[in-house]
This record gives structure tokens, C-alpha cells and sequence, in this order.
């Protein structure tokens, strides 16, 4: 499980990424409008506006995006977009604009002040002009300054004007005061106003002539002979550039000296300051680009380089709808995969109802988007045809440089979901000369004036289609005609073909639609199910213990239903395991007391029925030896019973002290006169089992003697198929268990091998007290007894004069049995119940007596008494 949601999390990262850098252009070029700037870096400022978003970007001279912002298109339940804007000191100042974005038509606007290093916004002021349409911004020494065209009334008559506003930055709450404002010449119109510097205003008229003020008046900018007429106009730090008639001619300068230029791309707007200019154009191939001029060098960026930061922060909705659709794609491929392979019922039915839900809301996001993508494609290029007729009948009556009547008519016909614009061509010895343009934007394009050229060949009306501001548009063009001669050609752009999936009225407000329906659906259903479906976790996990062998089951809530007639029977099944486990454990318990404890685990097998004849194991352990006194004379001593009781104590004795410490009977008998035990652990809880048994005060079990060894032996089950019994084969075992009298005669309590004592890894108070050889002498085993099972006293006294004890020893091996002699008498006034040091004693006046003629020989019990 835990690898399936990790291969869901990277095909969601994956597709994440791939929704961060497929390889289009994430801000394209054809999509920025006329507004750019420059900054003191040189980096050129753009701005760009759609159904969802309106961005500023910053690029420098190779087409590297340095800095970006991003706002929705909508404020205060109002659609909004980025208009002028200025750069100065890191702040970037533009004018937010409130209306209908599509068709152009704003009803109110706001200075806003963007901070680039934080990215927070501020409002410096709102529309507090009447009828101004602000066309121009510029920051300098902490003022801003607008632009724009206003209205004003002369003789009833409607007037446009120029005015020039400034907002002193250094004053809170501030005013926005009048610089400059001036009339336009009657019978024309502004397209455009921006600021030249001081208190110097510029406009464009509507004839292309360009003008700026002296006090109230105007005066107009004196061309070169043969300049065109203009058809843009921007202004940056109080440096102007205008933008031709013709497509690849434009000029710059200040207002009072503008020198004209020209490129063989086709020119749609630009920015200039002294001594840098950025333009974009139309370049032949049908793309557009930013070209970059520093001297007479030009530069042509075709895409935007956009860093990885900024992906990020323009292309997040692209990344969720992304992660979106593939979490929907992958639980319809889940569905399916655990419908199929699936060892669950709830699983299943569950992925049934995620698999076909998730398949209906694919269908229906499909559907949605075909049918909008068709009613729109044929809309728009209907709507543009009937415009273009409606509004070439009205020109026909009238004079074609007189464009408010077609705007009238323009303005009582647009829907409120299209952005239509018209331009008029004039037809002067067969060249077509733009007279009136409605929106910028509408010149200097390929596709466009491909139809006009067609309609003024052929004389009848002509359709197309191009991208304006990023929009898909339909275009139809129609002549115009007056006493039966083409005079001019009406071109009608209608856009609304692309609408953007975060549209409220489109596409998004669906997709978020069928996302809540199949949501509520899958969560509903799914919890129907598994409500219904409920009982099966708890009847699996109690079919789990069962299969465990534990049939003591936890009850089950079921309906009276197929799930509760399976509860049923597995409850009745586990009433006859528990009967049938009962009578099973009661024989194998009768069985284990006849075999040893433990015996299984030393065969090396799971339970004592897996033990069979003839296995064996052969091992190095730690091996104890234990004698119960003199049991001939207990069994004369003692009746019938009581020395059958006397046989069970010291059974329970051993038992009680070997098992806590890992010790195992190593025969199925009982010998008390050599039982012999393994410990499975480690040596040192041998010894605390057997100081256990003996007591590790001196009050344990009195008439008890245990040999520790480590020793080499043989363990296994001889027999037949019918009757068998356990067996322990070790030379040493036997060597020693014949010395288990002699050394319980000596009074010692608990004596081990060197082998034995070199394993230990506490620290234990033992003596030497001898050795023990082979019938070859080829083996010697060097004994110690342990003090520990001794009293306090006892210990303590043993231990005072143990070094006498060693040095009498050492003298017997020397064959010095008269001082040894000597020393073994002053040790057992000590202590006369040490029987070690009276067989030493024994030994040596044997040999003293003796002479020299007797071979003497050293190991412990060498000679009887």
C-alpha cells in the first residue's frame, strides 16, 4: 500500500512539472498590450491582461523575465485590468482599470503603487476625475504625474481635452492637483495623452497629428518631410516614442524634436528613453517578438526566458487544474485495477463507483468543452459578419472620417460577453489609408490586412481570423460605398472565442460544477457502501484470529443477510475448534510429562510431535551434574511413600531452580544419583541456578552435590517407530559422573572444571582444590569448588585460609607430604568438616609412610582410604 501512494505522488509531481515546463511560451508575446516602460537598469516593463489575470512583467535585453506580478482580473465584483504604468527606485506605479475588459470600456480606475521586493500593493488614489480616461503615467523627484483625455462642452457641442495630474508621494492622503489642460482642435478627436516632461503635455489626434501644450494651448510637432501620420503614441521618463502609419516606421525624441526610424518588421508598440528603445513587432514568419535597439544595433527576442520562480508564482492555477485531472485519471486507472485484481469485495464495489464516476466526470468535462468550443468558434465569426454589414450601411450614408455614428451604432449593438472593434480604411488611388481606428491594435496586422486587400480586389466581403491581445478573433471585412463607388473598407474584429477556464461564466464555473457533483456523488456512494459492506472488516480480522488458532472471537453486529448468516457459521466453527483444541492440548499435555521439558528445542524442532526416532544433535554446552545423597540408603531408610515423596521434592527442587535459567533435563529419567541438566543461556545462570538449588546461604537442599563442565556430547531419541527414549552419549559425562561419590563424600557442595570457570563472566569466590586424570593421563581436569553456596561464615573462613590451603597443595605436588601434612593439619583444626584437606592429609602420610619406594600420584582421589 504504502508503494502505491508513492507511485500516486510522484505521477502527480510529474505531472506538476510537466504543467510547470512544457515547452510553450508561458508569456506570450502577442498577448501584451500597448503599455511598456523602462527602468533605470534598463529592464523594459510590459503588461498583459486576460479573462482571469492581469500581469506586469519585467525583462532585460536578452528576453529574461526578472520580475513578475500576478492579480486576478477581479476586484470589488468588478472586472479590472493593468493599464499605463511608470518604474522608479524599485516601485513600479500603474492604473488599474474597472469596466468591460473585452469590449475596451472602463468605468473607473486607481493609482496603484506595487512594491517589487515585497510584492505588496497600495492604492494611492481613485477615480476622483470626472470623464478622465488616464493614457499616460510617469514618476520624477517623488511626484506622479497622469495623463489623460477628459470631456468638455463648448456651445453644446462635445469636446475632448488634455490634462496633465500630479500626486505628491511625500504627503499622506494625497490630492491629486491640476498641472495642465487644454482643448483639442475642433472637429478632432484624442486617441491618446501622456506626459513630456515638467508641466508638458502630448496627445495624439485621431488624424495622426501629433501635439503638446504651451500654457493652455497647443501647438503641433513639425515632422520631417515625408514622416506618417501617427497611430501610437508612449511616453517613458519623458521620452517619446510614436509609432507610424506604416508598419515598420516609428519615432523618437522629446516633444519638440522627434526623429523618425524605420525596421523591416512590422511595428505594434514601444518605449524609448535617450539612448535605449524596446519594440514589439510582426515580424515576417507571423510571430511576434521584442526587439531590443541600443545604438543601431536591433535584437530579436521571439520568446520570454522564464526562471523557475516565476513559473511558479504565473502558473499555479495550470499546475492545479494539471493535478487535478490527473487525480481524476488516476482513480479512474485504480478503479479499474482494483475492480480486476482486487481481493476485496468492499474494495472492489468501492473502486466500481470511483472508477465510473470518475469516468463520468471526464465525459462530461469533454463534452462541456466541446460544445463551448463550438458554439463559441461559430458565434464570433457570425456576430463579426453581421456587425461589419450593420455598420457598413450606416457608413454608406455618411462621411467616412465621421466615425461616431458607427460608434453609436457599434455601442447599441455589442453583447456584453464580445470585445468588437472596427477600423475604416480609405481608398485613395488604390492604397488603403487607416481613417478611424476604434481600438489599437487593429493596424499593422498580417491577417487583417490580408482581408483588406482582398475586399478592396474584389469589391465584396471577405472573413478571417487572428490573435488581438491574446485573444482569438474573427475578422470581417465589407466595403463601404457611396454613389456606387467603393470609397472605404469597414473592418469588424470580434473576439470571445477563447475563454478562459477560470471564466465565472464559462468553462470554470462548469469544471467546478461537475468537480463538486462527482465529489458529492463518489463520497455519498462510497458510504452507502461501505456502510453496507461494514461487518466484513471485523468478519475478516476474526477469520484471521481463527486462522491463528484462536477461536475466542470478539462479537460481530450483522444484519440478517448473507453477512450474518457467514457470522453464524463462523462462530459454530469456532466452537468446534476450541472442543477440538481442548481434547488436542489435553493429550499433549498427558504426553509431556513422560518426555523432557525443553527436549524439542534441543532437537531443534517446533513442537515434541515433530520429534522423531533418530534425531539427533550433536553440541558444546554447559553441563551440570547433580547427586541427591546416598539414595541405596534413603530407599532402606524410607517407606514406599514417603520415599516417593522424598523422590518428588527433589524433583521440584531442581525444577523450580533450572527453568526460570534456561536448564534442561537431559534424560527421561530420574537417577538421583547423577541427574544430568544442560543450560541453553549462558554458563553464569548455571551457577545461579545451582546456588539456587543449593542455597546461596547454606540453607538450601543440605543433601545435594552438583559439578559443573563443559563438555562435547551427543543428544538424540533412540528406538523404533513405537516406543522410543532419549539418549546422551559424552565420554567426559561419564568420567565424571563416576567421581560425583567421591567428591559429595569430601563435604563439598558445588565444584567446576577449569573449561567450566574460564566461560564464567561474573565474578564468583572459588578455590582450587585438585585435579582429576584420564585412565591414559592423556586428560586433566582441574577442579574448583564454589564458595558461594557456603554460610557467611563458612565462606568467609574457607576463604581466610585458602592461600594456606593452595600453599599445602602446592607442597604435596612437590612431594614434601611432611610440611604438606603438617599445614593440612593446622587447616582442618580450622575447620574440621573440610574433606578436601583431610583426603590431602590421608594422601600425605600415606606417601611419608611409604618411603621412597612408592610412586606417587597426584590427582585428586589417587589413592583410597
Amino acid at each position: 500500500m504504502r508503494k502505491k501512494w508513492l507511485g500516486i505522488g510522484l505521477l502527480l509531481l510529474l505531472s506538476c512539472l510537466c504543467a510547470l515546463f512544457l515547452p510553450v511560451d508561458l508569456l506570450p508575446l502577442d498577448e501584451m498590450t500597448q503599455d511598456m516602460a523602462f527602468d533605470a537598469d534598463g529592464s523594459v516593463y510590459m503588461t498583459a491582461n486576460d479573462d482571469s489575470h492581469s500581469r506586469i512583467i519585467a525583462a532585460d535585453s536578452n528576453g529574461r523575465v526578472q520580475y513578475a506580478y500576478q492579480e486576478d482580473s477581479r476586484a470589488q465584483d468588478r472586472a479590472t485590468a493593468i493599464g499605463p504604468l511608470a518604474v522608479s527606485d524599485g516601485q513600479v506605479f500603474f492604473i488599474r482599470r474597472f469596466g468591460n475588459t473585452r469590449l475596451a470600456s472602463f468605468d473607473g480606475w486607481e493609482l496603484v503603487r506595487l512594491d517589487m521586493a515585497s510584492g505588496e500593493t497600495a492604492v494611492l488614489c481613485t477615480d476622483r476625475v470626472d470623464n478622465l480616461d488616464v493614457t499616460g503615467l510617469s514618476v520624477s523627484d517623488r511626484m506622479v504625474y497622469l495623463a489623460g483625455v477628459g470631456e468638455a462642452s463648448r456651445a453644446g457641442v462635445r469636446i475632448d481635452t488634455i490634462e496633465l495630474y500630479r500626486l505628491n508621494l511625500e504627503e499622506e492622503d494625497g490630492e491629486l492637483l491640476s498641472v495642465t489642460e487644454a482643448n483639442a482642435p475642433e472637429g478632432k478627436n484624442v486617441v491618446t495623452a501622456v506626459h513630456g516632461g515638467g508641466s508638458t503635455l502630448c496627445a495624439l489626434l485621431s488624424d495622426g497629428t501629433l501635439v503638446y501644450t504651451v500654457g493652455q494651448t497647443l501647438e503641433t510637432v513639425v515632422l520631417e518631410e515625408g514622416d506618417t501620420p501617427l497611430s501610437g503614441l508612449c511616453a517613458s521618463n519623458g521620452y517619446l516614442w510614436a509609432r507610424g502609419a506604416q508598419p515598420g516606421v516609428f519615432l523618437t525624441g522629446t516633444s519638440n524634436r522627434l526623429r523618425a526610424r524605420e525596421i523591416d518588421e512590422t511595428v505594434l508598440s514601444g518605449a524609448a528613453t535617450s539612448n535605449l528603445l524596446a519594440l514589439r513587432v510582426y515580424t515576417e514568419d507571423g510571430k511576434t517578438a521584442l526587439a531590443r535597439t541600443e545604438g543601431e544595433d536591433v535584437r530579436l527576442v521571439e520568446r520570454l526566458q522564464v526562471p523557475l520562480d516565476v513559473r511558479l508564482e504565473l502558473r499555479w492555477p495550470a499546475v492545479l487544474m494539471t493535478a487535478v485531472a490527473v487525480f481524476v485519471l488516476v482513480l479512474l486507472v485504480l478503479g479499474v485495477l482494483h475492480f480486476v485484481a482486487g481481493h476485496r469485495l468492499r474494495s472492489r464495489m468501492t473502486a466500481a463507483v470511483v472508477g465510473i464516476s470518475a469516468l463520468f466526470f471526464a465525459a462530461l468535462v469533454l463534452v462541456a468543452c466541446g460544445s463551448i468550443w463550438q458554439s463559441k468558434q461559430g458565434s464570433t465569426e457570425q456576430t463579426a459578419q453581421w456587425y461589419a454589414q450593420n455598420l457598413a450601411s450606416t457608413l454608406s450614408y455618411s462621411n467616412v472620417s465621421e466615425e461616431t455614428d458607427g460608434q453609436t451604432t457599434l455601442d447599441g449593438m455589442e453583447e456584453a460577453d464580445l470585445m468588437v472593434a472596427y477600423a475604416v480604411y480609405a481608398i485613395q488611388d488604390g492604397a488603403q489609408t487607416p481613417v478611424y481606428l476604434s481600438r489599437d491594435g487593429l493596424t499593422a496586422n498580417a491577417d487583417l490586412m490580408q482581408c483588406v486587400m482582398q475586399t478592396n480586389e474584389h469589391g465584396y466581403l471577405t472573413s478571417g481570423s487572428t490573435t488581438l491581445d491574446g485573444h482569438r478573433t474573427s475578422l470581417c471585412a465589407v466595403p463601404v460605398r457611396q454613389a456606387g463607388q467603393m470609397v472605404s473598407i469597414l473592418v469588424v474584429a470580434v473576439s470571445g472565442t477563447e475563454k478562459s477556464l477560470l471564466d465565472n461564466g464559462g468553462l470554470g464555473l462548469f469544471l467546478l460544477l461537475a468537480l463538486v457533483i462527482y465529489v458529492v456523488f463518489a463520497v455519498v456512494l462510497a458510504m452507502l457502501i461501505r456502510r453496507y459492506l461494514r461487518p466484513l472488516v471485523p468478519l475478516a480480522a476474526q477469520m484471521d484470529r481463527l486462522a491463528m488458532g484462536d477461536t475466542n472471537l470478539d462479537e460481530v453486529t450483522c444484519a440478517d443477510d448473507e453477512l450474518g448468516r457467514l457470522w453464524q457459521s463462523l462462530k459454530e466453527l469456532s466452537i468446534g475448534m476450541a472442543i477440538r483444541d481442548y481434547e488436542l492440548n489435553a493429550t499433549l499435555e498427558s504426553c509431556r510429562r513422560f518426555v523432557p521439558h525443553s527436549m524439542e528445542q534441543l532437537l531443534e524442532r517446533g513442537t515434541v510431535t515433530e520429534v522423531n526416532c533418530g534425531d539427533l544433535v550433536a553440541a558444546d554446552g554447559s553441563l551440570g551434574l547433580i547427586a541427591f545423597g546416598d539414595s541405596e540408603r534413603m530407599r532402606a531408610s524410607l517407606s514406599d511413600r514417603d520415599f516417593m515423596d522424598y523422590v518428588n521434592r527433589c524433583f521440584l527442587d531442581l525444577s523450580q531452580s533450572i527453568r526460570p535459567r534456561g536448564g534442561v533435563l537431559l534424560t527421561g529419567g530420574f537417577d538421583l544419583s547423577a541427574v544430568r541438566v544442560m543450560f541453553k543461556q549462558s554458563p553464569d545462570q548455571g551457577v545461579r541456578a545451582l546456588l539456587n538449588l543449593l542455597g546461596d546461604n547454606g540453607s538450601g537442599n543440605t543433601n545435594c552435590f552438583a559439578l559443573l563442565h563443559k563438555a562435547h556430547f551427543l543428544y538424540g531419541i533412540a528406538g523404533t517407530e513405537d516406543e522410543a527414549f532419549p539418549y546422551l552419549a559424552s565420554s567426559e559425562v561419564s568420567f565424571f559422573s563416576s567421581k560425583l561419590t567421591q567428591l559429595a563424600e569430601t563435604g563439598c557442595r558445588l565444584v567446576v572444571t577449569d573449561a567450566f570457570l574460564q566461560t564464567l563472566s561474573e565474578h564468583f569466590s572459588t578455590r582450587y582444590i585438585g585435579f582429576f586424570s584420564t585412565a591414559d593421563g592423556k586428560t586433566m581436569y582441574k577442579l574448583y569448588e564454589m564458595l558461594d553456596c557456603y554460610g557467611e561464615m563458612e565462606r568467609t573462613k574457607r576463604e581466610q585460609y585458602d592461600a594456606r590451603m593452595q600453599e599445602a597443595i602446592r607442597c604435596f605436588y612437590q612431594n614434601d607430604f611432611y610440611l604438606a601434612r603438617n599445614l593440612f593439619l593446622a587447616i582442618l583444626r580450622l575447620s574440621p568438616a573440610d574433606g578436601v584437606a583431610r583426603w590431602y592429609l590421608f594422601a600425605c602420610e600415606h606417601y611419608f609412610n611409604a618411603g621412597a619406594g612408592e610412586e606417587a600420584h597426584y590427582d585428586l582421589f589417587g589413592i583410597s582410604h
